[in-house]
């Protein structure tokens, strides 16, 4: 179970601390492996400290993220998550990911730099969402090339990553790195 430390507890108030209630938690079988075999290391899209950064809190996956000889990149959300990641920006995304994993082990960060509509805000019917604002000078890895697009795809009630144009510029990068 993850736990979480919060500077103040509510709305708008940052987590200052993640970790796992249990400390003997390993990963699945053959999931170093595959780490390490990997061209590409993808992180994300999805909840910064419940599905993300909680991953990287089980023995040995950080470490063997940094030590891969793959290419790490971070695919940050589209939106802020109410109560988790409120008023976050790009930079906040990506500095708490470096937390958990290591400093300056991203090499490539996916962000949407696309106009999120007050229309698509409201169909979106997250309370307190926002549009991750990007702010590249404050990533304190200044090594993470930021990749920016428009990456939005649009549902009844949903604002979605486009997994396919995420994954032709994934594609693209991992061409180039061969």
């Amino acid at each position: 179970m993850v736990k979480m430390q919060y500077q103040k507890y509510g709305i708008g108030k940052k987590i200052k601390k993640i970790y796992l209630n249990e400390k003997n938690a390993r990963p699945a079988p053959d999931v170093l492996e595959s780490i390490k075999e990997a061209d590409m290391i993808l992180i994300g899209p999805g909840s910064l400290y419940c599905s993300i950064l909680c991953n990287l809190l089980v023995s040995d996956i950080s470490e063997t993220i940094m030590n891969a000889k793959a290419s790490k990149a971070y695919i940050c959300n589209i939106m802020t998550q109410s109560g988790e990641t409120d008023e976050y920006t790009l930079s906040d995304h990506v500095n708490e990911v470096e937390k958990y994993l290591g400093n300056n082990v991203l090499d490539y960060v996916f962000v949407n730099d696309t106009l999120v509509t007050e229309e698509m805000i409201e169909e979106f019917k997250q309370i307190n969402s926002k549009p991750v604002i990007i702010d590249i000078d404050n990533i304190k890895n200044k090594n993470t090339k930021v990749i920016s697009s428009d990456y939005i795809l649009t549902m009844p009630g949903k604002i979605l990553h486009n997994n396919k144009k995420i994954a032709k510029d994934v594609m693209d990068l991992v061409k180039k790195s061969k």
